[in-house]
């Protein structure tokens, strides 16, 4: 009877462990299968993915664990070329910490059989052209570090239950069509170090919340309908690097001490069509020796820009489009120094409403200034001989000003010129016949002056 029980013991015990494991193995790679045969593979990237091959985790691009054999941890698929949609097969591969199929064609909805992987730390799912909302079962996969759908056709809300991912460091969902509020949960994402929202239909509010999150260095919101004002916290955000809230219907001034605590920022974008942001350009912001962008155009900015400010050496400087002005040396101090920042390419200081005399300093800008727009203000002078010396020019506009004497010759040598502008002006003589070098020339607009004399055949 002992022997008997011993026995039924045995055969009940021995097959549920045996088919544990096979159980595993056999789901990981039928989940793959099935993950396969809803998408298109034009490029053979997946033709080593085969029913009659045993050993799955020798196909390309899978990974499995060293600990667990036979369970896929890894399955990376970026320029792979792929379309399809993605199988909900994929919640099988319970094992799975990485899913990375950024840059293909896939289209359909996020499975939301992905929120069964509690291992998942880092997914991928970016340019791609997927449709449907994030899907609101992704807040249970409690690992997550990377989040990024951004680039895609996504429409819906962003789900509350992400500001639950307590390890997540990064959340990327821009370039969509997210609608809907930034849900203030986001604010507990107490370790987040990147927030892309942009280009979406977002509005309402920034939560205050947001700008308490110590280890953000990048938050990207523009091309929204976000309104109100940026909570102040966000100005004495030490970690930032990237503030970015362009184009949206945002408003209110910056704070006077505005760069003094932002020791690391590199990008300012606060421009764009729909802010309204108002009051002087703080000096303050020459503290913030880091920045390379200072994106302010398109507001109602006003007074004068602070000479501290050209202290600055960015790459670009947007202030087109506002209320600032200029008088007298004293006010255009700002651009002799930027004038000595070596790697400046873009200066827009257009339509506003510098005025006096135009400085001859403008042709000793010693950066790779490309982009030179100075249009619709109210200078006076003459365009001094020496812009020709900056050779790197791709644009230049002086239109709508008071401008009289003649164009310069020297213009001429600007090989790189695609654009420029000196209509509405009070310039004479005639058109310089080294134009005829400009042979990268597009759009040449020299109306409503005085000029005169034959124009040039070349």
């Amino acid at each position: 009877m002992l022997t008997l029980l011993l026995l039924a013991l045995l055969l009940t015990c021995w097959p549920a462990s045996s088919s544990s494991s096979l159980t595993g193995e056999h789901g990981d790679r039928e989940a793959l299968l099935a993950f396969k045969e809803a998408l298109s593979d034009d490029s053979g990237a997946l033709s080593s993915w085969n029913a009659s091959s045993s050993d799955f985790c020798r196909w390309a691009s899978v990974t499995c664990s060293r600990r667990h054999p036979s369970r896929v941890v890894s399955l990376s698929l970026r320029y792979r070329k792929l379309g399809g949609s993605i199988s909900p097969d994929i919640g099988n591969l319970t094992f799975l910490r990485r899913l990375d199929l950024f840059y293909n064609t896939l289209s359909g909805e996020i499975p939301h059989t992905l929120g069964r992987l509690r291992r998942l730390r880092f997914l991928e799912l970016a340019y791609n052209s997927l449709a449907g909302e994030i899907p609101a079962d992704l807040s249970n996969c409690s690992n997550l570090v990377y989040l990024s759908v951004e680039v895609n056709g996504l429409h819906g809300g962003i789900p509350s239950g992400l500001g639950s991912l307590s390890q997540l460091q990064d959340l990327y969902v821009g370039e969509n069509n997210i609608v809907g509020r930034i849900p203030p949960s986001l604010g507990n994402l107490s370790v987040l170090e990147s927030l892309a929202l942009y280009q979406n239909k977002l509005e309402g509010t920034i939560p205050e919340g947001l700008s308490r999150l110590r280890y953000l260095r990048y938050i990207q919101a523009g091309r929204n309908s976000l309104s109100g004002t940026i909570p102040p916290l966000f100005f004495n955000m030490s970690s930032l690097q990237y503030l970015g809230f362009s184009s949206n219907k945002l408003h209110g001034r910056l704070p006077p001490d505005v760069g003094r605590h932002l020791p690391d920022l590199q990008v300012l974008r606060l421009g764009g069509v729909g802010n309204n942001f108002s009051g002087p350009i703080p000096s303050s912001l020459h503290n913030a020796t880091g920045i390379q962008e200072l994106g302010l155009a398109s507001n109602s900015f006003e007074g004068r820009v602070p000479p501290e400010v050209g202290m600055l050496c960015p790459v670009s400087v947007e202030m087109g489009s506002n209320m600032l002005h200029a008088e007298d040396d004293a006010d255009w101090e700002f651009l002799r120094h930027f004038t000595n920042c070596t790697r400046l390419r873009v200066l827009d200081i257009s339509d506003n409403s510098f005025g006096g005399v135009l400085p001859s300093f403008v042709a000793n800008f010693t950066g790779p200034l490309i982009d030179l727009l100075m249009g619709k203000n109210r200078m006076s002078g003459v365009i001094p001989p020496g812009i020709g010396n900056l050779l790197d020019l791709e644009a230049l506009e002086f239109a709508g000003n008071d401008l009289h004497g003649v164009i310069p010759e020297d213009i001429g040598g600007l090989w790189n010129l695609k654009y420029f502008s000196v209509e509405e002006n009070l310039l004479s003589g005639g058109i310089p016949s080294s134009f005829g070098n400009l042979t990268q020339l597009l759009t040449l607009v020299l109306s409503n002056n005085r000029l005169n004399g034959s124009i040039p055949e070349c």
